[in-house]
């Protein structure tokens, strides 16, 4: 097993236990750094809502860095040193995250100059919430002080190879790919020592993702296959729930995958299994957007927008449902729904959203706005859309802003695709679902 977990880098583990090749460190910087909080800090105003909570986590993780070299030299952490933090905790919004940072203060106020699972798993609780709330650069951030002082030789070693794993997707969605290929790759090296399965499997299909997102998609299709034929041949004939989770994980994928190669159809058959499989609403709300977008590829306009109207109705991630009102506008312009336009067009004007929403946004605007014959709209929609594109390399928009500014130039009406008239019969099941889905949550 396992003896210990030495500050922030993978192969500090106990060479005994590991193989001889093992990954260069995960940690690119100093974790007692805290970069990315002071990226936060530093990027807001003091009276804006991100700033309280985050020097309330920023404080907390250096405390928790000041309690383990406490914990080595046998010093003592000062009740003004607590104080402070706690005055900080206090003044942060009220929530999940604040009460997270409470109980974390409290376990290292409770175990002065002492080693105690309460605080790494405190850290570790807060750093799933801000996972969990898609705040990813901190999240990696939290996950790296837990990694750094973990004791390995407590009940934290089975907590190791998730939180590897779950600090690899958050570097991932960050852009940190090399990085987080690394910490995949740690998290599979542990999860071989630990017995942990789920995260193993999760790992391997992270590095699929990464695979894909370079361009790889073979491999990365291979790679995905390969997940699926263990982790069925691990679920047998009555899978367990953690089994069925990981094949839901693998066939969205896969299906992603298949989106991108330009089969839609074999898209829309896994990605229906995939939320068939998923209890974590988090998850269905993605791969139902996922859905979406295939059907919508496949000219299945009325199937598409079942889809988009279930998440707008229910999803509880507010980028979920900001996607889908933007791409429900798009289907009331392609249709000529001019009042439906304007509905979501009002609605989502705003919304503050991350930049590719933004672009997609300004370019459905102004290709609503052209079919409506409002050239002026349309010209300021469309040249928002390009500059947006252009700033964050969102290529699609770029490419479709510009045609459509060049047909307003050469006043020439665009000549949308005509629907699907019937679905191929391979997808007929998926669309019956997602007309039953939408039925059960919407009343149209």
């Amino acid at each position: 097993m396992i003896r210990t977990l030495a500050a922030a880098t993978p192969d500090s583990i106990l060479r005994a236990d590991m193989p001889a090749a093992f990954p260069p460190a995960a940690f690119t910087t100093d974790p007692r750094a805290h970069l990315a909080f002071v990226e936060v800090m530093a990027s807001v105003d003091e009276s804006e809502p991100p700033w309280r909570p985050t020097v309330a986590g920023f404080l907390a993780l250096r405390l928790v860095d000041r309690w383990a070299d406490s914990c080595n030299d046998r010093t003592v952490l000062s009740p003004r040193e607590l104080s402070a933090v706690r005055n900080a905790v206090s003044e942060a919004p009220a929530g999940p995250l604040q009460e997270a940072l409470g109980r974390l203060v409290s376990a290292i106020a409770e175990s002065p100059g002492t080693r105690t699972s309460s605080v790494t798993i405190g850290l570790l609780a807060y750093a799933h919430l801000l996972q969990h709330d898609e705040q990813y650069g901190i999240a990696a951030d939290a996950y790296q002080t837990f990694l750094a002082h973990a004791n390995a030789a407590s009940d934290d070693a089975e907590l190791l190879a998730d939180a590897y794993q779950r600090l690899g997707f958050c570097l991932r969605m960050i852009g940190r790919l090399d990085a987080a290929a690394t910490a995949y790759e740690t998290s599979m090296l542990v999860a071989d020592i630990t017995g942990d399965f789920r995260a193993k499997y999760i790992s391997r299909i992270g590095v699929a993702a990464i695979a894909k997102h370079r361009g790889n998609l073979p491999a990365a299709e291979a790679l995905i296959d390969q997940v699926i034929v263990e982790v069925s041949a691990l679920g047998g004939a009555n899978p367990s729930t953690a089994v069925r989770d990981l094949l839901a994980r693998a066939k969205h994928n896969l299906g992603t995958i298949a989106y991108h190669r330009g089969n839609s159809e074999r898209a829309l058959v896994l990605l229906y299994d995939a939320l068939q499989m998923y209890e974590d609403e988090h998850h269905r709300e993605s791969v139902l957007h996922d859905i979406a977008t295939n059907l919508m590829a496949l000219g299945l306009r009325d199937a598409a927008r079942d889809a988009h109207l279930a998440n707008y109705a229910t999803a509880r991630r507010p980028i979920v449902r900001t996607s889908a009102a933007i791409n429900l506008m798009e289907l009331a312009a392609l249709e000529g729904r001019e009042t439906n336009f304007e509905h979501y067009r009002r609605e989502l004007a705003s919304i503050e959203m991350p930049p590719s929403s933004a672009a997609y946004y300004h370019l459905y605007v102004g290709e609503g706005c052209e079919r409506f014959g409002r050239a002026d709209s349309a010209l300021y929609a469309l040249n928002r859309a390009l500059t947006v594109a252009s700033k964050y390399e969102v290529n699609e928009v770029s490419i479709r802003a510009e045609a459509a500014l060049d047909r307003l130039a050469r006043h020439v009406r665009a000549d949308p695709a005509a629907p699907l008239a019937e679905p191929p019969a391979a997808v007929a099941h998926v669309v019956r679902g997602v007309q039953q889905l939408r039925a059960a949550v919407v009343r149209v």
